[in-house]
């Protein structure tokens, strides 16, 4: 049994909520008092804007103690931790579909205010991505896409690579393998070779990714996997005669 502080009634503890700051593991007031302050707190806005204001200089204050405590709770409790993340997770996912556009605008708006976060982040992500072989040969075709893209004044616009040229990174990789000399592996891409287009890219006429020529630059049969030294000392040039298509949208 314990006593409320706040209605001064005795209850049992199955009416109090966990709390563990508290000698016997319990807040100090029942759960019918806490519930009722709750409902009057959140209808005053300035006082919740207040305590918000409050909660988020204690955080910037103590920022280093609470990242220490977030790790030591989620290492003593990884099944809640794992729980908590799938519940935001679908949370999330039902937001996102309610509200697109103010999903995308509050992470535009999150990128502008604060562009050194963003850096270290993407940087994070980016070497966690390039760790893999997938993930360095994906990021360095969606990279040459989008450049090759950029070199003809058009852009991306937001769509993965894969669904600009037709193919997928699987496809990429068995066409290159066949191709392989006996000196060639997945392991000394991008040290010992790299891979190339037949026909360079400043050979072709376009400046969207619906141009035919843009096809015609990423298909398949124009990407091949050529030794480092080679792939310089080509460039640009054009080992035979090679007629560009006029700017003429593919269907």
């Amino acid at each position: 049994m314990k006593v409320c502080t706040k209605c001064k009634i005795e209850k049992e503890s199955i009416e109090f909520c966990k709390r563990t700051a508290s000698k016997d593991g319990l807040a100090l007031v029942c759960r019918v008092c806490a519930k009722e302050f709750k409902k009057q707190y959140f209808l005053d806005p300035q006082k919740v804007k207040q305590n918000k204001e409050t909660h988020r200089q204690w955080r910037k204050r103590n920022l280093k103690e609470k990242c220490e405590a977030n790790k030591r709770w989620v290492a003593n409790n990884l099944e809640k931790s794992r729980e908590y993340q799938r519940i935001w997770a679908k949370k999330y996912r039902v937001n996102h579909k309610r509200n697109p556009d103010l999903d995308k605008e509050r992470k535009r708006k999150w990128r502008v205010e604060n562009p050194e976060k963003r850096k270290i982040t993407q940087d994070k992500a980016n070497t966690k991505t390039r760790s893999t072989l997938k993930g360095r040969l994906n990021g360095n075709i969606a990279t040459a896409v989008g450049f090759s893209l950029r070199r003809g004044g058009g852009i991306k616009g937001g769509l993965k690579w894969e669904n600009l040229v037709g193919f997928t990174i699987g496809d990429l990789k068995i066409h290159l393998e066949k191709q392989f000399n006996s000196q060639m592996s997945w392991e000394n891409y991008g040290s010992y070779w790299w891979v190339d287009h037949k026909i360079p890219v400043a050979a072709f006429n376009f400046q969207t990714s619906k141009d035919i020529d843009f096809f015609r630059c990423w298909a398949l049969e124009n990407l091949q996997p050529l030794e480092k030294i080679e792939n310089c000392r080509k460039n640009a040039k054009l080992n035979k005669p090679f007629q560009p298509s006029l700017l003429i949208a593919g269907e």
